[in-house]
């Protein structure tokens, strides 16, 4: 009997200690971790371990008409919630909670607009992710959809006490942005968990192997890259490995570009726990960003991953993120020439990933968002 209430006390101890964290944000399961903003959900809610956080991810949502809760694990709940049917859940959970953490723009959505007004200015963390309403008016999503983002991203940083980003160049674009910003600001790039080079970087297979991994949203410039590939595919020992959550999509775009059934090109839809394979094989990688705010503000996952693996990037320009800063190895597409390449890893690339992985271990995020 002593006993049976000395184990109550502790685990009732524990529960009333425990910092209660809502995320804004839904809960990253195998399903949607091949996202790039859920990559990094997923890489943060790993830091928030479960037996020491009382963790909700809430999803608030305009259209649904119903609220959802689903128990993911002992302190892990996530709420589908209907604004309209849940608004006051929602303000209880928010003001009850020692930190709000919110992942990007899109994890408050647009009914951010009813119940940030509700909110002091307290610990409200904002993983910003990436500039929104210069994505949207990049993607020619509409003007007043540009205006209401706008709107949305102002309001937020009235209320935020403090402010992640991926890089300095984000940084700089938002102190300049606002230059009122009164928020503490950490630079924290996405350091993806299925990254495994501890047993090395390299596999040889005698075979000049270049990749892509990614889908088909234009920022991508699929066109460009499947040109490059028809000007080279000819060329003896080179290979091509395509990993894309679209398969059916860019097997269909190769096809209509006369790249069908070739014996080195290959094409799959792969977990990110399996890319580690084609990386350690890769010596290229393509990452067609436009020479754009959107992108060079940018720490996209797929750079963080080929560095990680010694890969040279292939790219349009070099004012990526903080990148032509480390000093990254790339070449532009425009020197893409089959005859130079080599089947050779870049240590200059792989050494940056290091630096910026000793510098960034988890602790200094969570430090960061609750101190």
């Amino acid at each position: 009997m002593e006993r049976l209430v000395l184990e109550l006390s502790i685990y009732l101890s524990r529960v009333v200690n425990m910092k209660k964290v809502v995320f804004m944000a839904p809960f990253p399961t195998p399903e949607n971790i091949k996202e790039g903003m859920m990559q990094r959900v997923y890489a943060i809610d790993k830091m928030f371990g479960n037996d020491e956080y009382d963790k909700t991810y809430i999803i608030p949502r305009i259209k649904a008409l119903k609220t959802k809760c689903k128990q993911v694990d002992e302190n892990t709940v996530e709420i589908k919630l209907s604004i309209w049917i849940s608004f006051l859940l929602l303000l209880r959970k928010l003001k009850s909670a020692d930190v709000i953490y919110c992942h990007s723009l899109y994890g408050l959505s647009l009914a951010g607009f009813l119940f940030l007004p509700f909110l002091k200015k307290k610990e409200i963390v904002w993983d910003v992710h990436g500039i929104i309403p210069e994505e949207i008016k990049f993607a020619k999503g509409g003007d007043l959809k540009f205006f209401v983002y706008s709107i949305l991203e102002r309001l937020l940083i009235s209320k935020v006490t403090k402010v992640i980003v991926v890089t300095n160049a984000m940084k700089r674009h938002l102190l300049k942005k606002y230059n009122n910003l009164e928020s503490e600001i950490l630079v924290y790039p996405i350091l993806p968990n299925t990254i495994n080079v501890e047993d090395g970087f390299e596999i040889n297979d005698g075979k000049l192997n270049i990749l892509y991994a990614g889908n088909m949203q234009g920022y991508q410039n699929i066109s460009l890259m499947i040109k490059s590939i028809k000007k080279m595919v000819n060329t003896k020992n080179i290979y091509f490995y395509i990993l894309t959550g679209q398969r059916k999509e860019m097997i269909d775009n190769f096809v209509q570009n006369g790249l069908g059934n070739k014996d080195n090109i290959f094409i799959d839809s792969v977990n990110p726990s399996d890319l580690n394979e084609y990386y350690r094989k890769a010596h290229y990688g393509f990452v067609l960003r436009d020479d754009i705010d959107v992108n060079n503000v940018a720490c996209p996952t797929k750079i963080i991953e080929y560095l990680a693996y010694g890969i040279t990037c292939i790219t349009l320009n070099n004012k990526i993120g903080d990148f032509q800063e480390l000093g990254f190895n790339y070449i532009t597409l425009d020197q893409l020439d089959n005859e130079k390449l080599k089947p050779s890893k870049s240590l200059k690339n792989h050494q940056i990933y290091s630096k910026l992985y000793s510098e960034n271990k988890p602790f200094k995020l969570i430090d960061f968002v609750l101190k």
